[in-house]
């Protein structure tokens, strides 16, 4: 059952893709479907380009074309295996994907026990550059929410770099609230900081 509180944010992220849909002069026509094993290859490739377009500017640009998407196959196969509760979304524009995400229980956080009891994890949501702007970021969010729902989950994080400022507003549009969390992921040997960003479900 979907509470008030994802009500009035589903509302609210409607507005955002038709909005999208209104301000392009050029649209594509897209549908949101569940990822399958299938989907592993074709993901991978098209989180490794995002990687090359979402960082330029944060990371190297020898580590980002360094970027092989095959071993991405093995990892998402390995992770699938592991954890049965999560699953994918993929968007795809005349049958090929261009967007992703990846969704399920909040994994474990160094001194916040309580986050991986009590909330869900978008833990990827990337877009292709050329499709940005089309509400296809949002629909996905959209469908990793509600399949969190659907798992009882009442809360949902997301990590983003603090260095990712296009990411952050992204989140911040489609009515995620920024907290003072922090982790670290090790990125070409140095440490990068993320933070938490949190949105009630229910």
């Amino acid at each position: 059952m979907l509470g008030k509180a994802w009500l009035m944010l589903s509302q609210h992220i409607e507005i955002i893709k038709q909005f999208a849909n209104l301000i392009m002069v050029t649209k594509f026509k897209h549908q949101i479907r569940q990822a399958t094993e299938k989907d592993h290859v074709n993901i991978a490739k098209v989180s490794t380009i995002c990687w090359q377009q979402a960082y330029k500017g944060i990371f190297s640009d020898a580590f980002l074309q360094g970027i092989d998407w095959q071993p991405r196959v093995g990892f998402r196969e390995k992770f699938y295996a592991e954890n049965k509760q999560v699953t994918g979304f993929v968007a795809e524009v005349d049958e090929q994907i261009v967007g992703f995400c990846d969704t399920g229980p909040a994994l474990a956080v160094e001194d916040r026990p309580d986050i991986a009891n009590n909330y869900g994890e978008i833990y990827a949501l990337y877009v292709l550059q050329d499709f940005h702007r089309q509400g296809i970021g949002a629909a996905l969010f959209q469908a990793a929410c509600e399949y969190l729902i659907k798992q009882g989950f009442a809360r949902c994080i997301i990590w983003s770099l603090e260095a990712n400022a296009a990411g952050i507003k992204f989140y911040e549009i489609v009515g995620c609230t920024q907290q003072r969390w922090y982790k670290t992921k090790t990125v070409e040997n140095k440490p990068s900081r993320e933070v938490a960003f949190t949105i009630d479900l229910l």
